[in-house]
């Protein structure tokens, strides 16, 4: 499990004294935040599962604070933002006949989605799994995914007697990609770039040994709809099974994390650590054709500020070696231009509230009720506070605390 790094000093937290009653739980902890806003934090990479919060052609999500994946029948998707917009890049098999996409290993945590003012797509306990799997992606070809640290694995898991060479992939992105002379696929993006390792191929022999078989890569030009990928394998036993294992990483050439911002903590005796931010990974936006081969739509430029479309508050257990994941709650719009900011938290056992400010005309408000509309004859931005409960991140409620309508940049939960 990652760990959490952070330095933190105590603030005071100015908010109508009546939304923080607490029916004998003692009195709400002093919220904490980070001396840098912007430190690395780090949570694992697993895939969440598709339960109606996401377009119908992903089947799971894959989140890390530098991109967002999706995985759908087709292949993967990926969002890679960057301080003032976002890239795209699509994998997909071509000519794959796979169903689609389930879960293998479950991962200890869940999350929940609260994005936009409809309720009915609000989303709760969500499960998460550490390895999904495709079967069927070619006749004797399965694909198995899976996270090592912020990396994902793919393996092609070859049965005996298949055709390796009906393995054909497909890269679409908007810039071209290029095959390095160590053997890996480089595919540029806005502030970093997508690197798919020399793939590692192997057997297992009639005495438990692993056998390695030479992999590599070879990488069409450019062509209409992107480029061909595929495999040259060395020579190999047919009867046994093989396994293809390529490696894609996220490099950025950022300093900190882009995609997301981690800005306000806190610790309660019960429940745990708690940590709140903003992040660009919930932006996912569906395509007009609905496959998760096509490249996604990048999020629009957000001028000279970055883009924080949505909020994020993440619980963790403490413990040895390190704090574990139990729950991330996502709340913010579907609309992939507003910013929000958050700037404080503070909790107690049955308590849990973050304040910060936003733009957004359409924030989540909780299963029973609708934020007012922060846009319109005021503009600019309005502060909030919302309540979640700590145990498992489900949201309460939404509530507009303050409206300045002759300084409206001004307005923020302090």
């Amino acid at each position: 499990m990652a760990s959490v790094r952070y330095s933190l000093f105590s603030v005071v937290l100015f908010l109508p004294l009546p939304l923080f009653a607490t029916s004998g739980s003692g009195k709400l902890n002093k919220p904490v935040v980070q001396v840098r806003p912007n430190s690395h934090w780090a949570l694992p990479l697993a895939f969440e599962r598709n339960e109606g919060q996401m377009p119908k052609a992903i089947g799971f999500l894959g989140r890390t604070q530098h991109y967002t994946v999706a995985v759908g029948q087709r292949g993967l998707r990926f969002a890679l933002p960057g301080r003032h917009g976002s890239s795209s890049v699509a994998l997909s098999f071509e000519g794959s006949g796979a169903a689609a996409p389930t879960g293998m290993t479950e991962a200890p945590f869940r999350t929940n989605s609260y994005l936009g003012a409809d309720a009915s797509k609000y989303r709760s306990g969500i499960r998460n799994y550490s390895r999904i799997g495709l079967s069927h992606v070619y006749s004797g070809v399965d694909v198995e995914f899976y996270a090592t640290g912020d990396e994902i694995e793919h393996d092609f898991n070859v049965a005996p007697g298949a055709n390796a060479n009906a393995i054909s992939l497909r890269l679409s992105s908007e810039r071209a990609a290029r095959l390095t002379p160590q053997g890996e696929v480089i595919v540029p993006a806005s502030e970093g770039e997508l690197r798919l390792k020399k793939p590692f191929a192997y057997q297992m022999s009639a005495n438990g040994k692993q056998v390695e078989i030479a992999a590599e890569f070879v990488l069409d030009s450019v062509g209409n709809g992107g480029q061909g990928l595929h495999f040259r394998l060395g020579t190999y036993d047919h009867s046994r099974k093989l396994v293809i294992d390529p490696v894609i990483l996220y490099a950025s050439y950022l300093a900190g994390p882009a995609g997301s911002t981690a800005n306000a903590i806190t610790t309660e005796p019960t429940n745990g650590i708690f940590l709140a931010g903003t992040t660009t990974s919930t932006s996912f936006d569906p395509t007009p054709t609905g496959n998760p081969a096509t490249a996604i739509t990048p999020t629009p430029n957000c001028g000279t500020a970055p883009c924080a479309n949505n909020i994020f508050v993440a619980n963790f257990a403490t413990g040895s070696p390190a704090p574990t994941l139990k729950w991330i709650t996502y709340i913010g719009a579907t609309d992939p231009s507003p910013t929000i900011s958050v700037n404080a938290i503070v909790a107690n056992s049955t308590a849990l509230y973050i304040g910060g400010s936003t733009n957004d005309s359409a924030l989540a408000a909780g299963p029973a009720a609708t934020a007012p509309n922060p846009t319109g004859a005021l503009g600019g931005y309005v502060g909030f506070i919302s309540s979640l409960a700590p145990a498992t991140g489900a949201l309460s409620n939404t509530s507009l605390v303050y409206i300045d309508a002759a300084a409206p940049n001004n307005n923020s939960v302090q």
